[in-house]
This record gives structure tokens, sequence and C-alpha cells, in this order.
């Protein structure tokens, strides 16, 4: 009698037991339908927005908007859920132009408003480039979003914010903005870490004269300022100056640059002084790494100066603008 009470106590616990995780499954359906809800209300409000000029919505209509980019791109951090991975790289692909347009015209006049477009933009193109190279796809569809020219009036702006760090006045914002435009940066400008072409293939001339100068004098103002400077901040520039200069040296070693401006454009005193402060700079400081800072300035000045290719053909057109400058000067 006690076995059989027993037994029927385990059946009915069974029953409820199965009751039980069928009312939790169907309350998990219920969350997860509440989510998809919530998450398309968002797109429907960034949808309505984004057509429309931010400086003239009303109050009610840009905080609403705001919410949703905001909402959007907490989505967008979160893990990826295999059950349905293609969603995220689809809602970056739709919020992605939008957030260029923004930060070419730097539209939004705070912090908080900075952050939030450069993080946008920072996560958006990690999906998309992780999503495509995963699944064996071509990166022509993003390149039709990160079109050359946007990406050289972007570039620039984010090599600066990325070796800018937090300061006394600016708080924790300022250390948010520099992160996401650093990895930004990275991603756009590394291809060592995942074996890729790089997206953003300028000249040689925009490549040094408003990426590289720039980030090179922020940098040196910042070492020559090292009280105001950490030593992860420091570790932190040095980083990126060696994956922009490495990037400048691989296209130079593929003869991307005109041999007959190469030489030229390495010689312009601009160049030459940057690039020897900052070899002064870091060239005294231990390294084992042959692909340190100082190294890479010596390749790439080596490359462009002392290769027979571009070395010939450079001085020799270096020496008819001499020459046509000193006729014009007599006459």
């Amino acid at each position: 009698h006690e076995a059989k009470g027993n037994e029927s106590a385990s059946v009915v616990l069974g029953r409820k037991g199965k009751l039980l995780k069928h009312r939790q499954d169907d309350q998990r359906d219920n969350e997860i339908n509440d989510d998809d809800a919530v998450l398309h209300s968002h797109l429907v409000r960034f949808v309505d927005g984004s057509g429309s000029n931010l400086n003239n919505l009303t109050a009610e209509a840009s905080q609403s908007f705001h919410e949703a980019i905001t909402a959007l791109a907490g989505y967008l951090e979160k893990p990826v859920d295999r059950s349905n991975e293609s969603l995220p790289s689809q809602i970056a692909q739709l919020v992605l132009p939008w957030t260029i347009r923004q930060l070419i015209h730097e539209t939004s006049n705070n912090t908080q408003g900075r952050v939030l477009y450069w993080k946008l933009f920072d996560i958006s193109i990690h999906h998309l480039i992780a999503y495509k190279l995963e699944f064996d796809e071509d990166l022509t569809n993003l390149r039709s979003i990160l079109t050359q020219s946007s990406l050289a009036k972007i570039l620039p702006t984010m090599g600066l914010l990325a070796l800018r760090k937090d300061s006394v006045d600016d708080g924790k914002d300022q250390g948010a903005l520099s992160k996401h435009a650093a990895s930004a940066f990275c991603l756009l400008i590394d291809s060592r870490s995942s074996n890729r072409q790089v997206l953003f293939h300028p000249t040689l001339e925009v490549a040094l004269n408003s990426l590289l100068l720039p980030m090179i004098n922020a940098f040196v103002h910042l070492k020559e300022n090292a009280e105001h400077a950490t030593k992860n901040q420091d570790q932190s520039g040095i980083q990126l100056l060696k994956i922009t200069i490495n990037w400048i040296l691989q296209s130079l070693i593929m003869s991307r640059g005109n041999p007959k401006t190469t030489f030229h454009l390495l010689v312009q005193k601009p160049v030459m002084i940057a690039l020897s402060r900052l070899h002064f700079l870091l060239g005294h400081s231990p390294s084992t790494d042959t692909d340190d800072v100082p190294n890479l300035v010596r390749k790439m000045i080596s490359h462009g100066l002392f290769n027979v290719q571009h070395n010939m053909e450079g001085l020799l057109n270096l020496f008819r603008r001499g020459k046509k400058l000193s006729n014009d000067k007599r006459a």
C-alpha cells in the first residue's frame, strides 16, 4: 500500500512537473514574443525618425528616436542568438548608413550623443564583417555602404578620437568615445587578424597628410605632456600608430602608390619631420619586436626613398620640379 502511494505521488508530481514545464515554456514564448514586439517597435521608430532632420523633430519625437537607437545599440551589443544569427547583421545594415551620415556631419552637439553614434558605428561594422567572414561572403555589399569617400571623411576624425583619452573634464564619456573609435579604426585598416583585404585604400597622399600626420602630431603632443597620460594610454597610441604605419607600408610594398609621386610625398618637409620626431620619441625604448613603430618607420622610409623603382622615378621627377621652379623664379 505504501509502495502504491509513493508510485501515485510520483505520477502526480510528474504530471505537475510537466504542467509546470509547459507553463514555463509558454511564458518563455510570450516573453520572446514580447521582446520581438519591442524590437519591432524600436525599428519602426528608427525608420520613421531616420528620414527626418533631427534638429526639426519635436522634443517628444527626438526623445523617442533617441530611445530607439539606444535600444538598437543595446540589442547589437548582446551575444548573437544562434537561432537567428542573421538578424543582428540585418539591423546593423539598416542603421549603418544613417550612422555614417551623422558622423560625417557631426550632428550631435553633446558628448553622450557622439558616444552613441560611434558605439552604433563600431558594433554595426563588427557585426557585418564578422557575419560575412563567418559565412564566407565577400564584403562587396559592405563596401557599397562604407564607400571610399565616406571613409576618407570619417577615418581622420576616428584616428584622432582613438588617440584622445578621458581627462578629468571629459570623464567616462570621452573614454567610451575613444574606445569605440579605436575599435572601429583598427577593424577598418588592420587586415592581419582576419586575413582579409582592408576596406579603406586611399592614395598615399591622403593616407599621409589626412591620416598619419595628424595622428603623429596628436601622439607627440600626448608624449610631450606625459604627466597627463597613463602607461595604458601611451601603449594604446603606439598600437594605433603601429597599425596605421604598417597599413601604409603594405600599400607601398604592393606598389599601390605611383613611383613618380611616392618619393616626392615622403620627402615633404612635414612628413619627414613628423616621422623623425616619432622615431626619436620611440626609438630609445628597448623592444624585441621587429615590427615596432621605429622599425616600421625605417622600413617605410627605406622602401619609399631607396627602393630603385621609387627612387629613380621619384628623384628625377623631383629634379624636374625643382628645375621648373628655378626657371620660374628667374623669369
